[in-house]
């Protein structure tokens, strides 16, 4: 167990950041308020990284997106886009998986697509699992 400097609150080794003295809630926190801070620098860098991305990989992300876009139901891909715009801006905060409590990497799963705000915070293979079960 460590604790966390920046919640003073004890964790397994797993749930801390790699090579941090935070856990990975609070990593994620530290990025989003230096991205909120710092955003012109952020999306510059971000923008560079996907140009030079797509010109040593071409077509590879377009035809990914390409092909969720063709396969997802256009109020899936709408719901996903304000889901991921709400994370990104900080209005809607990601919390630990539902079913198994992880905390590094979260899928917002919607039970209902007229409220696209109100999400499951699923693991990915929670999330796959419920899928895989006949879960929406």
């Amino acid at each position: 167990m460590r604790t966390c400097y920046r919640c003073n609150l004890d964790f397994p080794e797993p749930d801390m950041a790699v090579g941090k003295n935070t856990c990975k809630s609070c990593e994620a926190l530290i990025k989003r308020e230096w991205r909120r801070d710092n955003g012109d620098h952020y999306r510059a860098y971000h923008k560079e990284y996907r140009k030079k991305y797509s010109q040593e990989h071409p077509g590879e992300y377009a035809s990914m997106m390409a092909l969720y876009r063709a396969t997802a139901s256009p109020e899936k891909v709408a719901l996903h886009k304000l889901a991921h715009d709400k994370v990104y801006r900080a209005k809607l905060q990601k919390r630990p998986c539902a079913v198994c409590g992880a905390l590094d990497v979260v899928h917002a799963h919607h039970e209902d697509y007229s409220e696209p705000l109100k999400v499951v915070w699923l693991c990915p293979y929670c999330h796959s699992r419920l899928h895989n079960e006949g879960g929406n």
